[in-house]
């Protein structure tokens, strides 16, 4: 009989048993399966990766990096936990065991294991390649590696730092990390005014004798030495102020040093010049001429001059400036005819595009990445133009004293 009693207790121990696990609430049951972080032998199969990672919204200091959900053989979309990690050398995080191995507190840790699919990614250096990757891990532990992508930062935003070219009286845009946020002109009196233009940087402004540099704020960052005078004005290149002075001579300004590095000849008594790709642009003080230069930028030198007729129809007298537009064209202001003048360039023949008369005096344009046309006149008023020559607006802005540029920095 002893041995029915045995058979009796088995099958009473299997029932309590079963009893105990099917009273288990369902969260434990999968406790049981699986334990989060300590693996088990009923789990070894790591997530499938979604799509690799992609970048969007890069600046010089900020980006946005997301990736494609994974998904697992256990462990549900929504309980997936996901880490990202940022390196400047690939292989520091090309391993899950890598990335997993980093402390919480790492500096390189961009997100510590949440259910997330996308981060806003602050604190970048400019101009830098990062490596970006991402680990996710299911509930038993196991982990799979998106591989490391790359990204460059762009440049940083630095007034008077990556708005080339820009010239004597105006200023070019060639490429931008972002736009300025204003442009803001100094009279020789040294009086302060800022022009909000739409979604455009900072700041450079020259004067008549010297150049002055302020933060968006107004505060004076840096003051030139007093130029000699019949200097027209500065232009920011690799770093320097460089000053075309109307009596012929090319001058660079490097850490508060004037240096004489070109004569321009002939003899023309050259008044505003646009710089872009390694090229001068001087326009004339005594009439319709134009002369091309090799410059630069390492030694001041001035070399393989091009001399150019404008069109007949052109005012005589004072070209004071010329910008290049976005179109290629080139913008060029009179003074003592209150003209503006488009042309188009091939080779060494400039064509007239169209002309059309200003209310003031302009001693200088530029073109807005708005796309306007902004003139300045020595009586300290701003004019806006469209970008086919229209006055739209005669005092755009006025009371800055004696103004002989603005500059797009």
């Amino acid at each position: 009989m002893w041995w029915h009693v045995c058979s009796i207790l088995r099958i009473l121990c299997v029932i309590a048993v079963l009893s105990g696990c099917l009273s288990q609430p369902k969260e434990d049951l999968e406790d049981i399966i699986s334990q989060p972080g300590g693996g088990s032998s009923w789990d070894s199969q790591s997530p499938t990766l979604g799509s690799s990672l992609q970048f969007a919204s890069v600046q010089a200091n900020t980006l946005t990096v997301s990736w494609g959900a994974s998904s697992d053989n256990l462990t549900s979309a929504s309980s997936l936990q996901y880490r990202l990690v940022v390196a400047v050398d690939p292989t520091d995080i090309d391993t899950a065991a890598e990335v997993a191995a980093m402390a919480y507190s790492d500096p390189d840790v961009m997100m510590d294991w949440q259910n997330a699919l996308a981060k806003n990614v602050t604190g970048l250096s400019a101009s830098t390649t990062y490596y970006f990757a991402v680990v996710v891990r299911d509930s038993a532990g196991n982990q799979s590696l998106y591989p490391p992508q790359s990204v460059s930062t762009i440049a940083a935003l630095a007034c008077g730092d990556v708005f080339i070219p820009v010239h004597a009286t105006g200023s070019t845009k060639v490429s931008l990390g972002a736009a300025p946020s204003a442009v803001t002109v100094i009279s020789d009196s040294s009086q302060r005014r800022s022009i909000d233009l739409d979604s455009e940087c900072n700041i450079f402004v020259n004067t008549y004798n010297a150049a002055r540099k302020y933060s968006n704020s107004g505060t004076l960052l840096a003051t030139s030495p007093t130029l000699l005078a019949n200097k027209v004005g500065p232009v920011a290149v690799a770093g320097n102020y460089v000053i075309v002075s109307k009596e012929t001579t090319i001058y660079v300004l490097n850490k508060s040093d004037l240096t004489v590095v070109g004569t321009h000849s002939p003899a023309y008594s050259p008044m505003g010049f646009h710089y872009g790709s390694g090229k001068l642009f001087f326009t004339s003080h005594s009439g319709r001429y134009l002369s091309r230069v090799d410059f630069d930028e390492n030694s001041g030198a001035l070399s393989n001059e091009v001399a150019i007729t404008l069109s007949a129809s052109a005012a005589s007298g004072w070209a004071s400036d010329i910008t290049q537009t976005r179109d290629g064209s080139y913008v060029i202001s009179f003074f003592n005819s209150k003209k503006l003048y488009k042309y188009s360039l091939s080779g060494t023949t400039m064509t007239m595009i169209w002309n059309q008369s200003t209310t003031n005096y302009p001693t200088g344009v530029i073109e807005h990445p708005d796309q306007n046309l902004y003139t300045v006149s020595d009586s300290g008023v701003i004019s806006k133009f469209s970008s086919a020559g229209a006055e739209s607006s005669a005092v755009y802005m006025s009371g800055l004293g004696s103004t002989w540029g603005l500059v797009l920095k």
